[in-house]
């Protein structure tokens, strides 16, 4: 067991890594702080607006609540059923919209690859996994004019920072089901250890005109990061509404739609009665989950190395350095972050589940303790609105009633600031989870995409219009097959 998922681990680890190696068409705005953040590491919670604080699945890792780990025997409770295999895409199609421009980029990205496997009897669940923690890619021209004609200053960055994390959930309390068969409340609690990693390389120029007595100069720098932190999340779950209820409910329902038949019957006498066939749906109780989760304050270990030099750039574009300059130097020290916090609440049955949550982190409260190193503009108190749903019409049947509808809404504000104005990014996200099996439905083949928008309030300034497309798998092993069974010597 060990060994196989360890194996699937490093080859999601190199996939990530050659990813990373491919400088990024990503967003002007990444230039500040650490870059673009991002809010999913798996495509089931993306396709829900990001949710995943009091949101879990049977055959789906949500590592934004390490108390989504912890096994469960019956589905109905939440938590993860069997042992799972999770990974993710991305293609990112970004048209940025000034009032004198536009321009249009597209991308790919690996969003993150999570294994999460059940024990201790339904009580204990282990989660691991890497995703990447923000993405930073860009490259602008701007022109200046002198004596001699036209200057070119050139900015380019690349990099962003990954997260590797370990996890395990707890049930810690759980009623048993009363004689009605009502299920009774859960409380779970999970932890996360997480080790955060990557670099920020950025890179400004002045480019003079050919021909004259001018030496170009670059100006780059690259920071190194690295910090172990952790994060805490806690999961209580009890019944909404009892099974009688419900059952009372689909009773009603049938007894009316049976009286509106025979009154058709009535007024239409000898004429072929209309199809009315309905499935019987067994009678589920509507439970609700509150979740709340809470980030360590994170102290990274910084390590800043610029460089500055002068250079001469021939007509085919190629560039010879002349000279180093004195200012070049490479310090250390560190950079700390608040804590982050986040809450959630959830309604859901075993065909629905409506879910609304919030999440925070005052990065105005950054301290950077690097000699030489400053943020290009103060960052701002991050805050996150987010609301998900999803839809499974039936347990068993065709493909289209196992399948389940996903959907999303985003409002936030962002962490970045531009001229002393907070960015601020709304998105609407809709998919479908697409069984992979026709016996169980237990592995899923995750689709769907996401547009957003994101802007200031100041209208001069840069928007950015973004189409993102997911494409996702999780995989489950047969019950019969022998991947987490001990071998026994007879």
């Amino acid at each position: 067991m060990i060994v196989r998922s360890l194996v699937l681990l490093l080859l999601a680890s190199c996939s990530a890594s050659l990813i990373a190696q491919v400088q990024s068409n990503g967003s002007p705005y990444s230039a500040y702080g650490f870059g673009d953040l991002l809010q999913s590491s798996q495509v089931p919670s993306a396709l829900m607006g990001g949710t995943g604080i009091a949101v879990s699945e049977p055959y789906s890792i949500f590592s934004t609540n390490p108390a989504t780990y912890a096994g469960s025997r019956q589905p109905e409770l939440g938590g993860l059923q069997r042992p799972t295999f999770e990974g993710g895409v991305r293609g990112v199609f970004l048209s940025t919209k000034t009032q004198s421009a536009s321009t249009s980029r597209s991308d790919g990205q690996f969003m993150g690859f999570s294994v999460g496997i059940p024990f201790g009897k339904g009580r204990w669940g282990l989660g691991f996994g890497i995703a990447p923690f923000s993405d930073v890619g860009y490259a602008l021209t701007d022109k200046g004019s002198i004596d001699a004609g036209t200057v070119s200053y050139e900015y380019s960055g690349s990099g962003g920072l990954n997260r590797v994390f370990a996890g395990v959930g707890h049930v810690l309390w759980q009623q048993k089901a009363d004689s009605l068969d009502n299920l009774g409340s859960r409380l779970v609690l999970g932890a996360n250890f997480e080790y955060y990693f990557g670099g920020i390389e950025q890179t400004r120029k002045a480019v003079y005109p050919l021909g004259q007595l001018f030496t170009n100069t670059s100006a780059y720098s690259s920071l190194v990061l690295s910090a172990p932190t952790g994060s805490f999340g806690l999961q209580f779950g009890s019944q909404l509404i009892s099974k009688a209820t419900v059952a009372q409910n689909i009773a009603r329902r049938s007894l009316r739609r049976k009286a509106k038949l025979d009154e058709w019957r009535k007024a239409h006498p000898g004429e072929t009665t209309p199809n009315t066939d309905h499935v019987a749906r067994e009678a589920e109780p509507w439970r609700f989950t509150l979740g709340a989760t809470t980030g360590l304050a994170t102290s990274f270990n910084a390590t800043n190395t610029s460089l500055n030099t002068l250079f001469l750039r021939g007509s085919s574009g190629f560039e010879t350095v002349i000279d180093t300059l004195p200012s070049s130097a490479t310090t250390s020290g560190s950079l700390t972050l608040p804590i982050a916090y986040g809450f959630g609440l959830s309604i859901h049955d075993q065909r629905f589940l409506l879910t609304l949550e919030a999440r925070r982190r005052d990065w105005s409260a950054l301290k950077v303790n690097v000699e030489g190193f400053s943020l290009p503009a103060p960052l701002k108190a991050s805050m996150i609105y987010a609301f998900g749903a999803r839809y499974t019409p039936a347990k068993e049947g065709g493909l289209f009633q196992r399948m389940t509808y996903r959907m999303g809404l985003r409002y936030s504000e962002d962490y970045l600031q531009v001229k002393e104005t907070q960015l601020r990014t709304a998105s609407v996200s809709v998919g479908a989870s697409i069984p992979l099996n026709a016996a169980q439905t237990n592995s899923y083949l995750h689709i769907g995409g996401e547009i957003g928008q994101r802007r200031t309030s100041d209208t001069g300034l840069l928007q950015e219009n973004v189409v993102n497309l997911f494409i996702g798998v999780s995989f489950t092993p047969w019950r019969y097959e022998r991947w987490f069974k001990p071998f026994q010597i007879q």
